[in-house]
């Protein structure tokens, strides 16, 4: 199961939403489920030894959370690392790596854990 928060219209006219960043799906390969799933994170381990996260394409942001799995008001910049300690996961299986002592990035496409 994805989540999506974004939907477009592609160059040929269809409409798409967005699974991942810098990922799509066509509105006609889909089918919306009904009912709300918790996106907190939870499932949290501490991490042996501090880690770096890396995010690429310079220009681009990529949106932080909080604990809660609500957006920030805060996103980290393209082309730029940050130290985790922590990483967890929300009940639909996302990952998710503190970089701030209360945001953490979603792990996906451009974001990279060493």
């Amino acid at each position: 199961m994805e989540t999506t928060d974004t939907v477009r219209e592609n160059s040929k006219g269809d409409k798409q939403y967005r699974v991942a960043t810098n990922e799509w799906i066509d509105a006609k390969d889909i089918t919306f489920s009904e009912g709300k799933q918790s996106t907190a994170i939870n499932e949290i381990t501490d991490l042996p030894r501090i880690h770096v996260v890396t995010v690429d394409t310079p220009g681009f942001v990529y949106p932080l959370f909080t604990i809660d799995g609500v957006a920030s008001t805060r996103s980290v910049a393209g082309g730029t690392a940050w130290a985790t300690d922590k990483v967890g996961k929300d009940s639909a299986g996302n990952t998710y790596y503190r970089v701030t002592t209360t945001e953490w990035i979603l792990a996906g496409n451009g974001v990279h854990f060493e």
